[in-house]
């Protein structure tokens, strides 16, 4: 892949809890954090590794990662020349309508198991002990300085 430096950008869909992102990082690392929302993103170039439900895990070019509302993870890139991926962010709500629309009679949203690429019985609620806190963005300033610019 060749250096293109570190950017991104975000764009948010007015009226609706819907959050996209196209980024590229070689240096940039994310510091742990969790999005309130559910997270599913594609490595498009090079491998990003990042530590999810204890383990540490890769993603290279053309593999999807899932994130559930609230689950705290990281983000590196796990090569050289750095990664390049697409992040989308739902809202719980919207999920939950969706479904709802798509399968009338099935009240809510399903956490993914932990792991969502495999089959197996899916919960029927979401845990009551899951906190709702707002932290949609990593804090860019605790260990890497301003963010990245954004692409134009």
């Amino acid at each position: 892949m060749p250096s293109s430096g570190e950017r991104a950008a975000y764009w948010r869909a007015s009226g609706l809890a819907v959050e996209a992102m196209d980024a590229r990082f070689e240096q940039y690392a994310y510091p742990m954090h969790a999005h309130d929302t559910y997270s599913f993103g594609i490595t498009d170039d090079g491998a990003q590794s990042f530590v999810c439900r204890g383990e540490r895990h890769v993603s290279a070019a053309g593999l999807i990662m899932a994130f559930n509302p609230d689950e705290p993870h990281n983000g590196q890139s796990a090569v050289h020349d750095g990664y390049r991926y697409r992040m989308l962010h739902l809202g719980e709500d919207l999920v939950r309508e969706t479904l709802d629309d798509a399968a009338p009679g099935r009240a809510g949203a399903a956490p993914l198991p932990a792991r969502w690429w495999t089959t197996g019985p899916w919960p029927d609620t979401w845990p009551a002990s899951t906190p709702r806190s707002r932290r949609t963005h990593p804090d860019w300033s605790s260990r890497n300085g301003s963010p990245p610019p954004c692409w134009p």
